[in-house]
């Protein structure tokens, strides 16, 4: 069973690592670009992050879009990402998004991740090839799934793997810049992960760990603010997951910003 939460932790590992988007940002229909895009572009956030004991890291992330990259026929932009945390090894890594009227969408290398799966499940697991964290338009109701794993047992289909998206409206966010306090009226998109852990040997045997976190986007800039459980924005930063404490929350806020 250790082997099994292994490899689908490690799976959702490698989903956030990927983020990208095409060369010219569209606007949703509200006439609000949410998620800017072009080449240059470069935001500075703030992390805080507090354990189960009340313990407080501290540390930033540095995110800027530079180059294009090609998989699968899609063209995607490339995000660079540098995560510095106190007392801990820094972080860089590369991620490939895309950007269409219909939302933002992050390229998956499931070539290792099939690797990670036990010959016994292989052929029964099917994997999203791309992450949706952000739909557009982002208006009343609008929810949608983010990124799935299911595994196909027979004529049951169980998914391992459930990252859905839900926007939940708008809410000013203060921001302080370094150049000084900001506020902005910022879509807030709620993300619930769903994890579940099975028993190859009976996969009607099941283990379900859930998770939230939110994010905030403010048009013209892009991503201001993540808030909550720390597995899912962690993910998405590139820093890995951490699940021998769940109860770890995190909250990433934007400090500086250039848009090109």
């Amino acid at each position: 069973m250790k082997k099994i939460l292994y490899i689908i932790f490690s799976m959702f590992i490698i989903f956030v690592g990927c983020k990208k988007e095409d060369a010219n940002p569209i606007e949703n229909s509200e006439g609000n670009d949410y998620f800017p895009n072009n080449n240059g572009n470069r935001y500075v956030y703030t992390i805080i992050k507090i354990d189960s004991t009340g313990a407080q890291t501290e540390g930033t992330r540095t995110t800027w879009y530079e180059g294009t990259a090609n998989f699968n026929g899609n063209n995607y932009q490339n995000e660079h990402d540098s995560i510095v945390i106190t007392n801990q090894q820094p972080v860089t890594n590369i991620t490939h998004f895309r950007k269409t009227s219909t939302g933002v969408y992050y390229f998956v290398d499931t070539t290792g991740l099939y690797q990670s799966i036990p010959d016994s499940l292989l052929n029964y697991v099917t994997i999203s090839n791309e992450i949706q964290p952000f739909a557009f338009p982002l208006d009343d109701g609008k929810k949608w799934t983010v990124f799935r794993l299911d595994l196909n047992y027979g004529p049951l289909t169980l998914t391992l793997i459930d990252v859905q998206g839900t926007f939940e409206g708008k809410e000013n966010v203060t921001l302080n810049l370094d150049s000084g306090q900001k506020t902005v009226e910022a879509a807030k998109v709620k993300y619930e992960l769903t994890l579940k852990a099975v028993n190859p040997l009976n996969p009607l045997l099941q283990i379900t760990s859930k998770y939230n976190t939110y994010a905030w986007l403010a048009p013209g800039i892009g991503v201001v603010k993540w808030e909550g459980n720390a597995t899912l924005p962690n993910a998405i930063s590139g820093s890995g997951v951490d699940f021998s404490d769940s109860t770890t929350t995190i909250t990433t806020t934007l400090k500086s910003y250039t848009i090109k």
